[in-house]
This record gives C-alpha cells, structure tokens and sequence, in this order.
C-alpha cells in the first residue's frame, strides 16, 4: 500500500497444500512484510526499508506430514525498494528461495534524480529448522556438518545496487548493476582437521555480479 507520498508497505501470507515427491502432506506457509519511507526533502532524496520474511521448514522428514514451505518454481523473487533497479530482495548472492528461513533486511537508498537510484541492502539469515541444505539456493556448501555443533546461524550479506534510465538521452535505455557478498554463519562451520586435532572454520565467503541492460 501507498498511504503517502512518503511511506509504502506491502505485507504478504501464502500457504501450501497438496502433497511433496513423497508422497506426505504439504502443509508449509510464510509471510513477507515491510515498508520504505522516503525523505523526499533532503538532498539525494534518501530512503529507508525495512523487512522481514519467514518461510517455515521441516523439523521431522521421517513423519507423513512435510511442513516446509516451498515457492511454485515460477517466482524470481525480483522487486524495488524505492529505485529504479530491480534487484533479489532476498540477496543477490545467494539467490534464495523462501524456504526454512528467515530473512531480516535493511535498507538505505538514495535517488540523485528520477531516472537514477543507489541501493545498500543488508540481510542476516536463520534457519527455522535445523538442515544441511536449503531447498533451492544458490550456495553449494552444506551446512552442519560439524557433530556437536549445529546451528540455525545461516549468515549475513550485503548488496549494492545501482540503477540507470535514459540513459546518454535515450529514453528506452537503461542498466541495472547488482553485487552481492555472502558471510556464512555458524551454520556453515566444518572441521577439516581430525578426530584428534579437530580444526574449525567456515565456509568461504561468496560474491555475485549481475549487470543488466534495457532497451
């Protein structure tokens, strides 16, 4: 919704029915809320967004009923705050389905003039339940598989994303530029020492880049 020229919101609930690949019940849901407030009186006309979204996971998978939530495979989870850019509201380097996780974001945005946007985003990441993988993402690095020491910590990232439109005066033209860095969480931890010497760390970092042209 829209109530001013200053303030947006959107809030979302879905839920899922039917049965999974084995044949158990489906009974998954998730909502995704938030708002932007924009400073149109200050210089760069400054914005700030605040999100959260929840999808929930499975903590049993040896019973009949699976209560994750999954997506329809159709979305691109792809939106705006208050630029011109689209961009993966739920980061860009990992690219994440909405899937046993919780995701809290923060976000400051400036636009310089209408057909010009900069967007820092900020996103720190839980589990619901308890896995090694999530459902659809695109991080290849299980998590938990250090005995003793699971974790819902998933990790945080960081994205900047810049927005161009008519671009050299050419009213059709335009490019959207995203990068995303990933930090895994304590989830992500794993021993590469041995019984004896056990050696903690995490899993590497990770970094996307996507430029996109319009015309």
């Amino acid at each position: 919704g829209t109530p001013s020229e200053s303030l947006s919101y959107w809030g979302e609930l879905a839920a899922v029915r039917g049965k999974d690949e084995d044949s158990h019940r489906l009974r998954g849901h998730a909502f995704d809320a938030g708002g932007t407030y924009r400073f149109s009186g200050l210089p760069f006309k400054p914005n700030v967004t605040l999100g959260y979204a929840f999808g929930s996971g499975d903590g049993n998978p040896n019973d009949k009923t699976n209560t994750e939530f999954r997506q329809t495979g159709l979305q691109s989870n792809e939106s705006r705050f208050a630029g011109v850019a689209l961009f993966n509201i739920y980061g860009e380097a990992i690219e994440t389905e909405l899937s046993n996780l919780q995701v809290a974001t923060v976000g400051l945005g400036f636009r310089p003039d209408h057909a010009t946007s900069l967007d820092f985003v900020f996103h720190r990441y839980r589990l619901h339940k308890i896995a090694d993988e999530n459902r659809s993402w695109a991080l290849t690095a299980l998590m938990n598989q250090v005995p003793g020491q699971q974790s819902k910590q998933v990790g945080q990232a960081f994205d900047i994303v810049l927005g161009f439109r008519n671009m050299f005066g050419v009213r059709r033209l335009g490019l959207d530029l995203r990068m995303g860095w990933f930090f895994p969480g304590k989830a992500f931890n794993r021993d590469e020492g041995t019984e004896e010497q056990p050696s903690i760390r995490r899993a590497n970092n990770a970094f996307a880049l996507v430029a996109k042209f319009f015309y």
